[in-house]
């Protein structure tokens, strides 16, 4: 029998790949789903505790626009919060 974090982690990863399909179906002019697509990556990425991944994914929401909140302070907020609790997923979030 699979873990909680077996399953958890199986349904992010199975997100992460809904995420690229969007993004990879969308056309070039629906700049409001990609970058929000990017930003939500960045945000299951954060979770896990991949830094370097959620900080890539927000740069793209950043670079593309028309995100609500500020990708740019979640990228920071991120970057820090997985770096200091890298054991505590959980708080890889918590900034957001």
């Amino acid at each position: 029998m699979l873990s909680t974090k077996h399953v958890q982690a199986e349904r992010l990863n199975r997100a992460l790949g809904n995420y690229r399909l969007a993004i990879e179906a969308s056309s070039p002019e629906d700049r409001a789903l990609i970058s929000r697509a990017h930003e939500a990556m960045g945000r299951i990425y954060a979770f896990l505790g991949n830094a370097s991944e959620a900080e890539k994914e927000f740069d793209q929401a950043i670079k593309i626009g028309d995100v609500p909140a500020e990708p740019s302070e979640m990228r920071s907020k991120a970057r820090k919060s997985c770096r200091q609790n890298k054991q505590d997923r959980h708080s890889c979030l918590s900034p957001f």
